[in-house]
């Protein structure tokens, strides 16, 4: 390592800003590749000159179903030799699909889906771009090679065995494939080391063996070397190998290219013997560098040595299969304890358990309420959940005790007593998009009168709702994408089967990214409730009709405009006490107009507010909030501010 510094002290970087990696080359007029890029949050697929200039965006990720995410840690793009087509892996729908782009005309040209493939890795083009090579992991959990042939899709695999097949690179002329591989000796130890594969007769040649591992081979144009990464010293860092492949075996004659600190990864070959693209590591981001290919001093060529493989101890099964077993473990445990001088004294706890895979979770709510006309079983309120993930419909269910406070018609606090349980199911179409359903029975009990006589018995709620989410959160909340939702819910009374009422609603919000770190936050909410009994629904405070106080504003229908500018005040404030030190992140700004209203009959007037305040984020589990806001009637602003401390992420 002493004779080892960071790539930024030995070469300029083409990339600077954000996360940048896995270039590969496209061989055109002027030299482009295109690699990964996250910038501002989302990663995309982006293509830029060698010589200099902004890159642009060629495929946009982790806004739509069809792209839900990338995998740029773990798999790389591949461009055929012509510089036509783009191969890329993206997860559509949860399932890992294989795409073929058309760089000239900028859109998808085919897309392969393959069900018996959980995962998908690292495509290659064969020369003459009607196939490609890629790594594939089965249901059994080994990667394997296949061949996909891009205009039938017709699939092929290749090797299939109990070894870790990745990282295929398609020889120039056709003949080979070389990968990376853990057959070699101390494989089960995670080492990986160089292979090839000859398609005509299946032959599998060993390029390395040895201690340390070589992954991400590459072939340069000539098909006479192959650029590598290689873990000696603890470090990777390129190599590049002369292969020769003769009757005796094969030999290689390796050579070490960098000495860098944060590493080198993912070679890729310029044309003409202008160097390399690799993807470097400095200052905790991953950039794109050019290297110059230094002249051999000699050529020290070695006989490669076959691999002896390895195998599974304690018994001949190729593997082992074990049934999964839920233990449950805590993750989370709080408590509270509250006194107001209207409602009296409140505390509580709750506890959250989950199985290791997360997909079995449950929660339980004790809390109690007391004032002067409450008794200690009236005021006692119990709640449990169990929500179920390990399917693609995921389901909930529950029961509860409830006494609580709510609005009335009349404008005062009344009290209603809630016994049931509750089902919902939740069916995710993307991981943007997820359609909900919920049914309840409860018993309810409320304090006022309807027609002459009290609000008292079993009423079954059902509701269903469509939301759509792409944002992009930071500590205090979403910064860039979008999200919305829009629902209708009703509540049947189930002895006479009259329905009380009706319910719809709609909530959308739009975040415009205005810099790195700067957003415009726009949301536009309503609701609507009709019926005999309708439900009513309040809004003042912080996170609703800012400058008027929370809850002040009432009714059955509601109207809700927020518009925010957001923008950093201090990204990171550290604090040191003797008994440790205190981190606040994201000390964020906000400048903020609202307007809105609630009503039964009549709209009224609008009614809104103009301020400001700040965020405050803490361990990216509180964030806490002061606005101070002015009333207007759009005519004339209030003199008076209104100040709100409040806890909550932004809208």
């Amino acid at each position: 390592m002493e004779k080892s510094d960071p790539p930024g002290k030995q070469i300029k970087a083409l990339t600077t800003t954000g996360f940048n990696l896995k270039p590969a080359v496209v061989r055109a007029d002027s030299v482009q590749y295109v690699f990964f890029r996250n910038h501002q949050g989302y990663t995309s697929i982006a293509r830029a000159y060698v010589e200099g200039g902004q890159p642009e965006v060629v495929v946009e990720g982790e806004r739509t179903a069809d792209f839900e995410s990338f995998h740029p840690l773990s798999t790389r793009p591949a461009v055929s030799a012509d510089g036509r087509w783009l191969a890329f892996v993206a997860k559509r729908q949860g399932q890992d699909n294989l795409y073929v782009w058309d760089l000239r005309l900028g859109r998808e040209a085919r897309r392969f889906e393959f069900a018996e493939l959980v995962a998908l890795a690292s495509p290659s083009f064969a020369p003459e771009g009607g196939q490609l090579v890629f790594s594939g992991t089965g249901r059994g959990g080994f990667a394997d090679l296949y061949i996909v042939e891009v205009e039938s899709g017709r699939l092929k695999r290749l090797t299939g065995d109990l070894y870790h097949d990745r990282d295929p690179a398609w020889s120039p002329d056709g003949e080979w494939i070389a990968f990376s591989s853990d057959r070699g000796e101390g494989g089960r130890q995670g080492t990986y080391h160089l292979f090839l594969w000859h398609l005509a007769d299946g032959r599998l040649l060993t390029l390395t063996q040895g201690e340390d591992s070589e992954v991400q081979p590459a072939w340069d144009p000539a098909g006479k070397s192959l650029a590598y990464c290689a873990d000696r010293g603890g470090i990777y860092n390129l190599y590049v190998a002369q292969v020769e492949v003769g009757e005796s075996g094969v030999r290689v004659a390796p050579r070490q290219l960098t000495r860098l600190l944060g590493g080198a990864f993912d070679p890729a070959w310029l044309p003409e013997g202008q160097g390399l693209l690799y993807t470097g590591f400095e200052k905790g981001a991953f950039q794109i560098y050019r290297l110059a290919l230094p002249e051999a001093d000699s050529v020290a060529w070695k006989q490669a040595e076959s691999a002896a493989g390895w195998e599974l101890k304690g018994g001949a099964a190729p593997f082992a299969r074990m049934d999964y077993h839920r233990k449950m473990s805590l993750d989370v445990a709080q408590s509270q304890i509250s006194q107001d001088p209207l409602f009296g004294t409140s505390g509580g706890i709750q506890v959250g358990v989950s199985d290791v895979l997360g997909n079995d979770q449950y929660y339980f709510v004790l809390s109690h309420i007391s004032g002067s006309q409450t008794g200690f079983f009236d005021g006692l309120n119990l709640a449990f959940s169990r929500l179920h993930l390990g399917r693609r419909v995921n389901f909930a269910w529950g029961g509860f005790h409830l006494n609580d406070r709510f609005t009335s018609l009349y404008g005062r606090f009344v009290r209603e007593k809630r016994t049931g349980g509750y089902a919902e199911l939740s069916y995710p179409f993307s991981r943007f998009k997820r359609m909900d359903v919920a049914l309840s029975l409860r018993h309810a009990d409320i304090a006022r009168q309807f027609e002459g006589q009290e609000l008292t018995g079993w009423l079954v709620s059902n509701s269903l709702s469509f939301t759509h989410d792409s944002s992009l959160w930071i500590l205090t909340g979403p910064l860039e994408g979008n999200r919305y939702s829009f629902g209708v819910g009703q509540t049947v009374d189930f002895k006479s089967s009259r329905r009380f009422n009706l319910t719809f609603s709609g909530d959308y919000r739009q975040y415009l990214r205005l810099g790195q770190r700067n957003c415009l936050a726009l949301r536009l909410m309503g609701r609507h409730s009709r019926g005999e009994v309708p439900e009513y629904v309040s809004m003042g405070g912080s996170w609703t009709l800012r400058g008027y106080p929370w809850r002040s504003l009432w009714g059955r229908n509601l109207v809700l405009g927020n518009g925010e500018l957001r923008f950093p005040l201090v990204d990171r404030l550290v604090v040191s006490l003797p008994f440790g030190d205190i981190d606040l992140s994201a000390f964020r700004g906000a400048f903020f107009a609202d307007a809105g209203n609630a009503w039964n009959e009549d709209f009224g007037a609008w009614k809104g507010s103009l301020g400001g305040g700040v965020r405050l984020g803490l361990g990216g589990v509180f964030v806490f909030r002061l606005d101070g806001a002015r009333r207007t009637d759009f005519k004339s602003v209030d003199n008076n501010t209104d100040w709100d401390f409040f806890f909550g992420w932004d809208f």
